[in-house]
């Protein structure tokens, strides 16, 4: 048996309009108002954000991708943007459930950050280390992107990283 954790692609339907509103307006900045070049600066970026974000939610939408994978070997994340990829069991250092803004994630702690797939990447570097400051976890599994609770997903994580005998019920 190998745990699949889904994205609930419906509760990606708000965030998609929030953002298409976003694009809207970031446009009306470039183009509609007749103001300084700051602003059409700040609608520029706010278009190319927003339309990034709103295309990753789109292709979410539409995808039948798995957020995460829980086999014998450790887990698969690949609920965000930038996903952590696979973290053996025996590299989990902590796991917990934290927030931002209002944002709830499951955060993951490995104990060598190099073992990390995105560790290849300058880039992901970069982001680990403002994840591990902002919310104290380099990798975060964001709510919005699993099809049950995060005290769901953090029993079943801590049933199968503190208990090795328990992952030989999974594939």
């Amino acid at each position: 048996m190998v745990i699949v954790v889904k994205a609930p692609r419906l509760r990606l339907a708000v965030p998609f309009a929030l953002s298409t509103v976003m694009v809207a307006g970031s446009a009306w900045l470039v183009v509609g108002l007749p103001l300084t070049g700051l602003t059409q600066v700040v609608g520029a970026a706010g278009l190319l954000f927003f339309g990034v974000a709103g295309g990753w939610i789109l292709s979410k939408l539409f995808s039948h991708r798995i957020s995460l994978i829980l086999d014998r070997e450790g887990l698969v994340d690949n609920s965000s943007a930038i996903p952590g990829g696979r973290i053996p069991w025996d590299q989990i250092a902590r796991v917990g459930i934290t927030s931002m803004n209002s944002q709830r994630f499951l955060g993951i702690d490995v104990r060598d950050r190099k073992m990390l797939p995105s560790s290849d990447s300058a880039f992901r570097r970069w982001i680990d280390d403002v994840n591990l400051g902002l919310v104290g976890y380099p990798v975060n599994i964001p709510s919005t992107s699993i099809d049950r609770t995060l005290e769901e997903l953090y029993d079943l994580i801590v049933r199968y990283w503190k208990e090795p005998k328990a992952r030989e019920e999974l594939a």
